[in-house]
């Protein structure tokens, strides 16, 4: 959740949370960009000399090596990752998130899918969510999230973004030219204010300031949790093929057997197993 302190990134959510832009109900987030096709490896192999593969593989199930599902190519493989959705897709969902103030939703929708790439990945490389927050005597609200890996020119002018919408504006929140900001427009769609900025990593300059300070980071644990969980329902309901309520409260999912099972995993028994509540 690296946006968390980046400034221009804090000042476009400020603008979503200062009435400029009306009642704000919906917001968007969206992975757009070309990944790579990792092609098809079958078998396996011993580990690179050098790598303790049983420490690498960690509290997941044992998996014998495959190059397919090592360093950066196991975010594409179930025992290890999330795809592309909790890759980047949680800092875009975070960002969502935030812009409308929720915590969790009431329920996830939508599906998911593999199009394009024909290789080892198993994760999907195209999905369309939505995510319905506000319960009795809550406002309504919701989160819509679009994936789709296997282009290069971006959604609304942005490659991973969000945008807020309300009843008298809209804005954007991402990166143009490589540089990050955020564009607020109108109800006529015409830009009324752009705010771009580089930079360097606040986010860890953050971290460090904190470790230091022995303060609050900007994303600390329940924030990462709650946007975390966005993105295990939205899979959720791609595995399953059905929609999926969700009780908050009890951060359960009511009726429906194997999703809830899916909110946990597996876990070597000598890493740290987590106990059940």
């Amino acid at each position: 959740m690296l946006s968390r302190s980046r400034p221009t990134t804090i000042r476009g959510i400020a603008v979503s949370h200062s009435g400029r832009l009306g009642r704000v109900l919906m917001a968007k987030a969206w992975n757009s960009q070309l990944r790579a096709d990792i092609g098809k490896k079958p078998g396996t192999a011993p580990p690179p000399p050098g790598v303790d593969y049983d420490t690498w593989v960690g509290p997941a199930e044992m998996t014998p090596f495959n190059d397919n599902r090592s360093h950066d190519k196991r975010h594409w493989n179930w025992n290890f990752s999330t795809g592309d959705m909790g890759n980047d897709g949680a800092n875009q969902l975070d960002q969502a998130r935030w812009a409308l103030g929720v915590g969790h939703p009431r329920w996830t929708s939508g599906s998911g899918a593999k199009y394009f790439f024909d290789d080892d990945q198993q994760t999907p490389d195209t999905m369309n969510l939505s995510f319905d927050f506000g319960g009795p005597g809550q406002t309504p609200q919701g989160i819509i999230w679009e994936m789709r890996i296997w282009h290069d020119y971006g959604l609304e002018q942005i490659d991973d973004g969000i945008a807020v919408y309300g009843t008298e504006g809209f804005l954007r929140i991402g990166r143009w030219n490589r540089r990050w900001g955020f564009r607020m427009f109108d109800k006529a769609g015409k830009m009324v204010e752009d705010d771009q900025e580089g930079g360097p990593g606040f986010h860890m300059q953050n971290f460090v300031d904190c470790v230091a300070s022995r303060t609050r980071p900007n994303c600390d644990i329940e924030i990462g949790h709650l946007s975390s969980a966005l993105c295990h329902l939205g899979n959720i309901v791609h595995r399953t093929g059905r929609n999926v309520a969700f009780d908050g409260a009890r951060e359960a999912i009511p009726g429906d057997a194997e999703a809830k099972a899916m909110l946990k995993r597996n876990y070597r028994e000598y890493w740290a197993t987590p106990k059940e509540a």
